[in-house]
């Protein structure tokens, strides 16, 4: 339908998804008690998530993109502004600018699912170019699914 609302989603991120799970990798000898993370979850969270094995388990998922899809991404309603119709991608490239400018997009990284399946980590950038918003998010399983654990490294541009 040509006057159906769209946004832009693309994949990307990974590198930072990487480099934040490296930057916190546990040695095993950290006073988790005071750890920046604590303000998220339980010490005993952060050694689940943050380990050697379980790193290096993350680390080796991103190195092997299967383009398996295994998540869903629920965009949800916002009054505080429009979707861009397809229209205006179709003027993009008759213009021969970025499909994506003027444009709200979503960048979401592969979603890495530790061993034990309880937590799932994403990175993500929402906006327009030049207006973003986006982290790192930990997500929780609970009975329902999973939900947001934690926003974590969360910037704006």
């Amino acid at each position: 339908d040509i006057d159906q609302d769209t946004i832009f989603i693309q994949y990307g991120l990974n590198d930072l998804l990487k480099g934040f799970i490296e930057k916190n990798t546990l040695n095993g000898d950290e006073k988790l008690e005071f750890h920046d993370f604590r303000r998220c979850f339980s010490s005993e969270e952060q050694n689940i998530i943050f380990n050697k094995k379980e790193v290096k388990n993350l680390s080796d998922k991103l190195n092997t993109i299967d383009n398996t899809i295994i998540f869903l991404i629920d965009v949800p309603k916002n009054n505080r502004f429009t979707y861009s119709p397809v229209n205006k991608v179709k003027n993009n490239f008759n213009m021969g600018v970025p499909l994506s400018t003027d444009i709200y997009t979503y960048i979401v990284s592969q979603p890495l699912v530790t061993t034990n399946k309880d937590y799932v980590l994403l990175a993500y950038s929402v906006g327009f170019s030049n207006s973003r918003t986006g982290g790192i998010k930990i997500y929780k399983k609970t009975d329902i699914g999973y939900t947001v654990l934690c926003l974590l490294e969360s910037w704006t541009e």
